[in-house]
């Protein structure tokens, strides 16, 4: 399924640009008229973590997430970018939780090097809150 969304947004004659910053209900409507289903957004983002996101989609990254005015907008970034920052956990309400890792030229380091599921995830969040 990631091929799809990797075709749909680097590969495809969509009008992204790499560097260009986009809002998610543009990137929502480019899903849709191509007739898939973009739940979410966020897993497609390198700096960002959430649920729905793991260890396996790290190859459908594509975007780096900014919030703009209260608004989250998605910097075009594509596939296998070597970027560099940090990632944090977050919730629904879009402030980080907790730092769990940094990029540097595009290889992700946990914070907790054996971090490989949400489970585990969940634990080291636990472990290292107060970092």
């Amino acid at each position: 399924m990631e091929k799809d969304y990797i075709d749909l947004f680097f590969n495809g004659n969509n009008g992204l640009t790499i560097g260009n910053i986009y809002t998610k209900d543009s990137l929502i409507h480019i899903a849709q008229k191509a007739g898939m289903n973009l739940n979410n957004l966020y897993s497609f983002t390198y700096n960002r973590w959430n649920r729905g996101t793991t260890i396996g989609n790290l190859k459908q990254l594509m975007f780096e997430w900014i919030l703009i005015e209260g608004e989250s907008h998605f910097k075009f970034l594509g596939p296998f970018f070597p970027y560099n920052g940090n990632t944090h956990y977050y919730n629904n309400d879009n402030s980080p939780n907790d730092l769990i890792g940094r990029w540097d030229n595009g290889v992700l380091t946990f914070k907790a090097p054996y971090i490989c599921t949400n489970k585990q995830l969940e634990l080291a969040r636990t472990m290292y809150n107060n970092d």
